[in-house]
């Protein structure tokens, strides 16, 4: 049942990302390519899955591992390089080199970001375990594959779009942020340095809604999106203040899986309900 749990939970994270994908077709005003976007959420569906992996990794380079170990780690190895593969030579086809070789940085932060860099004894360190990092870490990642990935493929990576790129940025930093406070005490143990570890939990939300509102700020100054997409922004800027601020560790895996996460289809959520409010009229 946890295993089912966690693969819903991990794969509506790419059912997210789809949505933001979506959201991005109707501000950039063009048509992503549909495999592009299946490809895409496909590849965040498989990296949102890889802890399984990558622990069969870090077992396999431990110094107590034995053979069975190493077996199933050499497996997770080569079955990740194969779904690599597969999502690779499916991109290459429809792709730019630019976006080929812009997603591959992202894919190795994302990568880095989970497997073990440095190993000091028996201890693995990654990516998220530099003070401050996880969260930006994150943040950039999704908004190269969300939105500079799709801008560039529609040759409209211009001086216009870079205040909808800090955006994007702004605002799935300021959501990643209550995750970190739902896994303060597991971070603490693991000597992971996130904002609520460093500080505490207020001053993280805090950091999440000063994040907000300059999400907000930003789609106040982009004076030429059209009405529906700017006020779905501003609706889904309060809706995520309302799960920033009820965020603890108290909270259950639903409220951080379909509340949260849920925040990521706000906007083509409220773009839509604002479409056919508009319609009706």
């Amino acid at each position: 049942m946890n295993i089912l749990k966690s693969f819903i939970s991990n794969y509506f994270i790419a059912f997210c990302g789809f949505g933001l994908l979506l959201f991005t077709e109707k501000k950039i005003g063009s048509d992503i390519n549909p495999l592009l976007i299946i490809l895409m959420v496909l590849g965040i569906g498989i990296m949102y899955n890889l802890d399984p992996y990558i622990n069969s990794i870090k077992n396999l380079l431990s110094k107590n591992s034995n053979l069975n170990n190493n077996q199933t780690g050499f497996a997770s190895i080569l079955f990740v390089l194969l779904l690599g593969l597969f999502l690779f030579f499916g991109l290459i086809k429809i792709m730019t080199v630019l976006s080929l070789f812009i997603l591959l940085i992202a894919t190795t932060l994302g990568i880095l970001y989970q497997l073990p860099i440095v190993i000091i004894r028996e201890n693995h360190f990654s990516l998220k375990n530099i003070p401050y990092l996880k969260v930006p870490l994150i943040a950039l990642v999704w908004t190269i594959i969300t939105l500079i990935i799709p801008l560039i493929e529609v040759n409209k990576m211009n001086g216009e779009n870079y205040l909808f790129i800090t955006e994007r940025f702004l605002f799935i930093f300021a959501v990643a942020i209550p995750f970190d406070i739902r896994d303060y005490e597991k971070d603490k143990k693991k000597g992971i340095y996130t904002y609520p570890v460093i500080w505490n939990n207020r001053v993280s939300k805090l950091i999440s809604i000063v994040s907000i509102f300059g999400f907000l700020f930003c789609v106040y100054l982009n004076k030429k999106a059209i009405m529906p997409i700017s006020l779905s922004l501003y609706f889904t800027g309060l809706y995520a203040i309302i799960f920033i601020l009820r965020s603890s560790t108290k909270r259950n895996k639903t409220f951080f899986t379909f509340g949260v996460d849920g925040v990521l289809l706000a906007p083509i959520g409220f773009y839509w309900i604002i479409l056919c409010m508009l319609s009706l009229r």
